[in-house]
């Protein structure tokens, strides 16, 4: 299904009326700022184009405490291909979305998992601090 924000077309894919991931193909023509995640959610997800002169005004976060339940996270796929399979909630795989050099994906619920098609080079973000392999994640089988 895609979705039209701004100047973004996106990939919504939802399963029983839940919303798992939004794909961001890196081919889209794009304008402007846009966050594209409700502010409610715990991570934010933006695209942002900048032309030839513009400018970012100098800033420091300002901290505050959050507290986080949900782990949600972004996949950017610098370079290769990468097939990632989406899980409900209830662990059964659902689809399977081929992701290239430049596409982004924002892991919003359920589980995933990858098969890497071609040698690939992947940044990832998402909630800290990781708390290691045992108890961050619960595999599926």
């Amino acid at each position: 299904m895609r979705l039209y924000k701004g100047d973004i077309r996106l990939e919504r894919y939802t399963h029983r009326d839940v919303l798992y991931a939004i794909v961001a193909r890196g081919k889209e023509k794009l304008k402007g700022m846009n966050f594209i995640t409700p502010n409610e959610y715990p991570l934010q997800f933006g695209i942002n184009i900048y032309n030839p002169g513009d400018s970012c005004k100098p800033h420091i976060h300002i901290p505050c405490e959050r507290r986080i339940i949900d782990a949600q996270e972004v996949l950017h796929i610098a370079t290769g291909l990468v097939d990632i399979d989406l899980f409900d909630q209830e662990e059964e795989k659902f689809t399977t979305v081929q992701l290239e050099g430049g596409d982004s994906i924002f892991l919003v619920a359920g589980g995933h998992g990858l098969r890497f098609v071609k040698e690939t080079k992947i940044i990832e973000v998402k909630q800290g601090p990781y708390m290691g392999r045992e108890a961050d994640k619960r595999f599926i089988d």
